[in-house]
C-alpha cells in the first residue's frame, strides 16, 4: 500500500521555502512556474482535500528546483520526487508501485550513427513533451503536491494541487511518452511508412536527431516533422542545422532558431 507522503512533502516544502528566501529571484521564478502551470491547466487546485482520501489512493510528491543556465528557454525547472518514501523511509515510493513498461527508445549509439551518415543535420526537441499527455481523473490524486498561496507572506498558507498531465520523473513516463508518440504516428504508417520509421528511429525521448543529403529533402523533412507532430499536440521547437541555407530557407516561418549550431557543423558546404 502506498503511503500518502503528505507529512514528508510539507516538511520538505518548509525547508525549500526557507532556503529559497535567501534567493528571492529564484523563489519568484519557482512561483511563476507553478502559476504558469495552473493557468495552462497542467495542474489544478484540490479544493476538497477529502476527495479520494481512501487509504492508498492519495500520494503527495515533494519537489525542488533545478537550474539550467545553459538553456535558451526555461532556466528553472521544478522537479518532482516520485522516489520519495513516507516518514522514516517506510513504505514504497510512487515509482516503486509503477510499471516501467518496455523500452521503446532506440539506442543512442544507433541514432548517432545514422545521424553521421547525413550531409545536412537537423535537430529539434519536443516542447514540454511529457506535459502534452493527460492523466485520467481517477489517477490524479496520486500526483498531488503542496505549495504556498503567497510567497510574500511570512507564514503563508499551504495549498494542495495535483497534476492533470504526465509528470517528468515517474518511472513510467518515458514509456508512456514513447508509446503515445508511436500511437499518434501510426495513423500515417500506411500512407507514409518511411517517414514514420524515420521519426521513430530518430527520437530519443523528446530529442529529434536526423538529417538529409540535400537541401530540398532536408527542408521537406523538417516541415513534415513539424506539421505531423503538431497534429498530435507535440510542438517541435529549437530546430538547428549545420546548413546556413536550410536555416535561411525555413526562418521565415520561424521553424529554425536564428543561429547556426556550431556543434552540428560537420562537412556540409551549403
Amino acid at each position: 500500500m502506498i503511503p500518502d507522503n503528505h507529512s514528508t512533502s510539507v516538511k520538505r516544502l518548509h525547508s525549500l521555502i526557507t532556503r529559497l528566501r535567501k534567493e528571492p529571484e529564484t523563489l519568484k521564478q519557482y512561483d511563476e512556474v507553478i502559476k504558469d502551470q495552473i493557468e495552462k491547466g497542467v495542474v489544478e487546485r484540490v479544493t476538497d482535500t477529502n476527495d479520494g482520501e481512501k487509504v492508498g489512493h492519495v500520494h503527495y510528491l515533494p519537489h525542488r528546483e533545478v537550474m539550467r543556465s545553459d538553456r535558451s528557454t526555461t532556466k528553472l525547472r521544478v522537479v518532482y520526487d516520485a522516489s520519495s518514501k513516507g516518514p522514516k523511509n517506510v513504505g514504497p515510493s510512487l515509482n516503486d508501485c509503477l510499471y516501467t513498461g518496455q523500452s521503446l527508445t532506440p539506442l543512442l549509439f544507433d541514432i548517432l550513427l545514422r545521424f553521421r551518415t547525413h550531409r545536412l543535420a537537423i535537430t529539434s526537441d519536443i516542447e514540454k513533451a511529457f506535459l502534452n499527455i493527460s492523466i485520467s481523473p481517477e489517477h490524479r490524486n496520486f500526483l498531488r503536491f503542496v505549495w504556498v498561496n503567497n510567497i510574500e507572506d511570512e507564514d503563508p498558507a499551504i495549498e494542495v494541487f495535483r497534476f492533470t498531465r504526465l509528470v517528468f520523473g515517474l518511472t513510467s513516463s518515458p514509456y508512456i511518452l514513447n508509446a503515445t508518440i508511436r500511437h499518434h504516428l501510426d495513423q500515417y504508417a500506411q500512407q507514409d511508412p518511411g517517414f514514420v520509421k524515420e521519426v521513430v528511429n530518430s527520437l530519443y525521448v523528446d530529442d529529434y536527431t536526423s538529417g538529409a543529403d540535400d537541401l530540398k529533402s532536408a527542408s521537406e523533412l523538417a516541415l513534415k516533422v513539424k506539421q505531423r507532430m503538431l497534429e498530435g499536440g507535440f510542438n517541435m521547437r529549437k530546430f538547428t542545422s549545420n546548413s546556413t541555407e536550410l536555416i535561411q530557407e525555413l526562418q521565415d516561418i520561424k521553424l529554425f532558431s536564428n543561429s547556426l549550431n556550431p556543434t552540428l557543423t560537420l562537412n556540409a558546404k551549403c
